[in-house]
């Protein structure tokens, strides 16, 4: 009900794969039985090369997905007004101004914006500043903002320009074993505790990674007996994860930092301090889970994965150079 409210906003926070989209959708759809015109935008059809390029283009993707013609010729002054006075009076004068109803506007993936400095400095204010005129001004009365992210906000903004102290925030967290029967049942499927907690067992609550199973459970007869099957092959190439398992693997593999992180979270089963950047990056994957200022695997599946991929390369690395051992050795032989 919260975006019936005037000057709504909604921050959605969660790692990757965990469900922000599904709930941005159930709210678009609440907001259609209101009448409301909603656009989902993901920020990463947006230029981040600077923040002129970028608010014009934000403004265009809002105005092409209301059917609204191209007007910054019209309202856009370069010479006068900066950048983000330009977006404002786009939005308030012509977008707003052109609709009969209230705009329920999604914002997914704003990480994209956290990584470019002026850019998040000119953006996150501004939404700020339009949630806030949402309350009293009549023309920003008609806006509502859900806007999702995956990780903790780093970047340093002003307390009293920053969207993420304002409005209603919602953290997705990982379902309970009671909430993953009631999801189980949702497939159609009727797990035993004993199902339940193993399935928990390798992949812990994770929506996404449930949702899969129950997927592969519904067509497959005698569920019980397949959940001992897919646990047995989950964290292999042979498994129902395999495609989500390999996408981790070889983004973490493009980045040497990241490959040195989780060779150190393969080596303990205790949480690990990494670097603060490097934690949050792989938190956004939905890797990792944090304990006060340290973190581990969020479940045994990725614990599995990496561990065997990780000492199969590290032990693939030991035979190679005990191999080159061998054949120096003998060459030196022959010359004597």
């Amino acid at each position: 009900q919260e975006i019936v409210k005037l000057g709504a906003l909604i921050r959605i926070k969660a790692p990757k794969l965990m469900g922000k989209t599904l709930l941005i959708h159930k709210i678009i759809a609440h907001g259609e039985k209101q009448g409301y015109e909603k656009i989902y935008l993901n920020m990463n059809q947006l230029p981040f090369t600077e923040l002129d390029r970028f608010l014009k283009s934000f403004c265009l993707q809002v105005g092409n997905k209301l059917k609204l013609p191209n007007q910054l010729h019209t309202y856009w002054d370069d010479s006068f007004f900066t950048s983000v006075d330009n977006c404002t009076a786009y939005f308030e004068e012509y977008l707003l101004a052109s609709l009969e109803t209230p705009l329920l506007l999604c914002l997914d993936d704003l990480d994209r914006v956290f990584h470019h400095q002026e850019i998040a400095e000119g953006f996150l204010p501004l939404l700020r500043s339009w949630h806030e005129s949402g309350k009293f001004e009549d023309s920003w009365k008609k806006l509502r903002l859900v806007v999702a992210h995956a990780t903790e906000i780093y970047i340093d903004l002003d307390i009293n320009k920053s969207p993420f102290n304002v409005g209603v925030p919602i953290d997705l967290l990982e379902f309970s074993d009671q909430q993953v029967k009631g999801f189980a049942e949702s497939y159609g499927l009727t797990l035993s505790v004993d199902s339940v907690t193993k399935l928990m067992g390798m992949v812990g609550g994770h929506p996404d990674l449930l949702s899969q199973a129950f997927d592969y459970l519904k067509n497959h007869q005698a569920a019980e007996k397949t959940i001992d099957t897919i646990l047995a092959n989950a964290p292999t190439e042979a498994g129902i994860y395999r495609s989500h398992l390999y996408l981790l693997l070889t983004s973490i593999q493009e980045h040497p930092q990241l490959l040195d992180a989780v060779k150190q979270l393969v080596s303990t089963p205790k949480p690990v301090r990494l670097d603060a950047t490097i934690t949050r990056k792989l938190e956004s994957m939905g890797l990792v889970e944090r304990h006060g200022n340290d973190c581990s695997f969020r479940c045994n599946l990725y614990r599995q994965y990496f561990s065997d991929r990780i000492l199969e390369k590290r032990e693939s690395g030991v035979g190679s150079r005990e191999s080159g051992r061998g054949n120096r050795q003998e060459a030196i032989g022959n010359r004597q």
